[in-house]
């Protein structure tokens, strides 16, 4: 199998091929199944935690943002309201990250939000978006260091620049930021 162009060898796996890229597991009790984000395959899936059968997959589209429901999808999680939240990339050839959240049922994906896409901040890794009991949206654009806080009018609320990268993890740790 050949790798597909956005994932061939290069600073993070070289010399190999990162052909998935997966980048994000988060296991849900509720619904006792793993989501998995494959930003490689331009992809999500829920699969069983019991037996791991697939129980769906949905594909992105790397084009315009704009026109697409997601693309490098990165950090897939679930909301609170059975949504899928994400952090989509559409890589150096236009450099912007922004997050969309998405509703998955029987045969497609319908586009409910999406936060960011009106900046061109981009990072080239390691982004998470997180949504707090606040109702906002919570971005960490990875090697950026950069947070940001959007409402559901996708307008900034906050901003915090760091200066190094962060993660999804040491975003949790800013009490403040993450619980007001």
């Amino acid at each position: 199998m050949r790798p597909i162009e956005c994932c061939r060898a290069g600073p993070y796996y070289a010399p190999a091929h990162d052909w998935t890229h997966a980048n994000g597991l988060e296991y849900s009790a509720e619904r006792d199944s793993y989501l998995l984000s494959l930003g490689g395959i331009n992809s999500v899936l829920e699969a069983s935690a019991g037996d791991g059968h697939v129980l769906w997959i949905r594909q992105g589209e790397r084009v315009h943002p704009a026109e697409a429901a997601f693309s490098l999808a990165h950090d897939a999680t679930w909301t609170d309201e059975g949504t899928v939240l994400l952090f989509a990339n559409e890589g150096p050839q236009r450099p912007w990250s922004w997050v969309a959240e998405l509703e998955v049922f029987h045969d497609g994906l319908r586009e409910v939000w999406t936060g960011g896409m009106t900046d061109t901040l981009y990072t080239s890794s390691h982004g998470h978006a997180l949504r707090p009991t606040t109702g906002n949206t919570l971005l960490a654009y990875g090697q950026t260091g950069v947070i940001r806080e959007l409402d559901e009018d996708d307008v900034l609320v906050r901003e915090i620049v760091l200066g190094t990268p962060v993660t999804l993890m040491e975003l949790a740790l800013i009490d403040d930021f993450v619980v007001r």
